[in-house]
């Protein structure tokens, strides 16, 4: 005889986790379109950038506890290279934000020009930083989801 599931109402914390799955799609989503974003509009580049923004300080809010707990216990080799990546991951991010809001014109524009000075092209290092961490930020995740 099967055994008998128990259908227990959904948790208001079972909400909130699905969220935090969802948002960290969405803000992986979006970083992708941003990657491709040469091939579209000006327009959807900067609104991407801010949606970016925004879904970075959603996913930092909705993890405040891991933020809290940076000072906090012992930190082993595991701890200290994954506070390590999301640090770096982070800064970079933050890079991002403040040489892409400081650039002027359009990227249709400095690729027809190729006048890139050294905001375009530390936002240009930067991406390619925060892409690689990005994946590298993943994986731990992605590793669970399999073996689950």
């Amino acid at each position: 005889m099967a055994a008998k599931q128990h259908n227990a109402p959904k948790s208001s914390n079972y909400r909130a986790n699905k969220f935090l799955v969802d948002a960290g799609k969405l803000l992986v989503v979006i970083f992708a379109i941003q990657l491709v974003s040469l091939f579209l509009p000006p327009q959807v580049h900067r609104i991407g950038g801010i949606l970016c923004v925004v879904l970075v300080f959603i996913h930092l809010y909705q993890h405040r506890a891991w933020i809290k707990s940076l000072f906090k216990g012992r930190y082993n080799t595991k701890r200290k290279r994954l506070t390590a990546i999301n640090v770096a991951l982070f800064v970079c991010l933050l890079g991002i934000a403040i040489s892409g809001f400081s650039i002027l014109g359009t990227t249709h524009h400095l690729l027809i020009t190729l006048n890139f000075g050294p905001t375009e092209i530390l936002h240009v290092f930067l991406v390619v930083g925060a892409f690689i961490l990005t994946l590298v930020h993943l994986v731990p995740f992605y590793k669970r989801m399999i073996h689950s």
